[in-house]
């Protein structure tokens, strides 16, 4: 789809959170689609540059602009100081590099290392320094919902624990997997501290210190 969407979003998530009551508790997903390819431009938006990066970070401007705005109006909403808000990508961007552009094909840091923003109302600001997953994040939103976390069948762990802890959390081994499809091979990585194993095609390996070449 190569129209853009991040305005008419925060514009419909706003219309359904106007219908959120007093007490009612929700849960809420808006995925905004724009920092994607095809990279469009924005009349609102300042040129970064003409070259793909450049619109890209055009794409991100636009993004963030509208997802400021749904911001905005949660923190004038009576019921905002009970709500939890976290913001992720499922995927990064390559630009030339490793020599590859755009996404879906490998598993290089640029592509899967993305942010990872969770505010809850209450909890100090700080940065987690310890390498965490997108896995952990189903738990984490039923623990802050005071939803049950299934034990046998859902994977992760929750991130409630290092949201409060004062001090930095331990780390944890890190389990990337993209399975084979129709425009790319199957890959897995597994990073232990700083060292990342790439498989490729279950059998192709590749060892990286991440600490030395990220």
């Amino acid at each position: 789809d190569v129209g853009f969407t991040s305005d008419k979003l925060s514009d419909a998530a706003m219309e359904q959170l106007k219908k959120v009551g007093e007490n009612e508790r929700f849960f809420m997903w808006v995925h905004y689609t724009d920092p994607h390819a095809d990279y469009l431009r924005h009349e609102d938006i300042e040129s970064f540059g003409n070259n793909a990066r450049a619109l890209y970070d055009g794409e991100v401007a636009f993004t963030d602009k509208h997802v400021g705005r749904l911001l905005d109006f949660l923190q004038k909403q009576s019921w905002t100081n009970r709500t939890s808000i976290i913001v992720t990508s499922d995927h990064g961007e390559a630009f030339g590099d490793n020599g590859m552009w755009r996404h879906g094909f490998e598993l290089w840091e640029v592509l899967v290392r993305v942010p990872l923003c969770i505010y809850v109302p209450g909890a100090p600001p700080k940065r987690i320094e310890p390498r965490r997953s997108l896995i952990d994040l189903v738990p984490t939103m039923l623990e802050l919902l005071r939803l049950p976390i299934p034990k046998d069948d859902l994977s992760g762990q929750s991130l409630v624990p290092d949201i409060f802890h004062d001090k930095q959390p331990a780390p944890r081994d890190i389990l990337i997997d993209m399975p084979a499809g129709p425009y790319n091979e199957s890959r897995r990585a597994f990073i232990h501290g700083d060292l990342k194993l790439i498989i490729s095609r279950d059998t192709h390996k590749e060892l990286y210190d991440l600490a030395a070449d990220p």
